[in-house]
């Protein structure tokens, strides 16, 4: 416990600047194409996923998230094959409802480097709404002092309460495969790692016409391998 609380206050000290602005989950093996667009048919011919969470529902409105995700390989040739891929997010949060859907449509290009190594590349476009629902906050400033007051003016205001636009990413990955899986045995290595760039384009999500409020450019590291124990069903 010591060693853990030591380690978390070295990292607070060493990034004492973080930003949130993306949806994500903790298992993020189950995301693919939400990693990297080049994830697409590097794993599987054909893959379908879907995610739902949902969390803090005992401390206020909950929130929650929903994705769905498929990718396959289209025709290989001796050189190499295309894949593509298409996911869909709904994210829902907090009192204020804040809204946000996306779609996203993949397209990748993997080549073989030899018998047990792939090179991709995505690329990877998308259309997002995000909303806002403030009719049901309360302010700080709505307090007289002694009780809540409706009537009070909140001094809050948004210009828009849903925005729109497009976004792009793209991203590279390796992928090493050696041996076989399957149900009762695996002899099998797979090893895949690679890096995604986020938002391209910075797409623009302001409420307010005097903020300046676009997605910045977020990079993405990950890695991830399967180990199959010989003569077993079990990896």
């Amino acid at each position: 416990l010591t060693v853990a609380v030591v380690l978390i206050l070295n990292f607070e000290l060493l990034v004492p600047n973080c930003s949130a602005q993306d949806i994500h989950f903790s298992q993020n093996y189950f995301t693919p194409l939400e990693l990297n667009p080049a994830n697409a048919g590097s794993e599987y011919d054909i893959r379908a996923i879907l995610n739902y969470r949902t969390q803090w529902g005992s401390v206020t409105e909950p929130f929650v998230t929903m994705m769905a995700g498929y990718d396959m390989n289209f025709k290989k040739s001796k050189t190499g094959y295309f894949a593509g891929g298409i996911h869909v997010f709904n994210d829902k949060a907090g009192d204020s409802k804040m809204n946000q859907t996306q779609a996203n449509l993949a397209l990748a290009y993997h080549v073989y480097l030899n018998a047990e190594n792939t090179l991709g590349a995505g690329f990877q476009g998308g259309y997002f709404q995000r909303s806002i629902n403030m009719s049901n906050l309360t302010w700080g400033s709505q307090y007289d002092g002694l009780k809540y007051d409706n009537q009070i003016a909140s001094g809050e205001s948004v210009d828009l309460t849903s925005v729109k636009a497009i976004d792009f990413s793209s991203g590279i990955n390796w992928t090493y495969r050696k041996g076989e899986r399957y149900m009762k045995g695996n002899d099998h290595i797979m090893l895949i790692t690679g890096v995604s760039i986020q938002h391209i384009n910075n797409p623009k999500t302001e409420y307010n016409a005097i903020v300046d409020d676009p997605l910045y450019y977020r990079w993405i590291g990950h890695f991830n391998g399967i180990i199959g124990v010989p003569n077993s069903p079990m990896s």
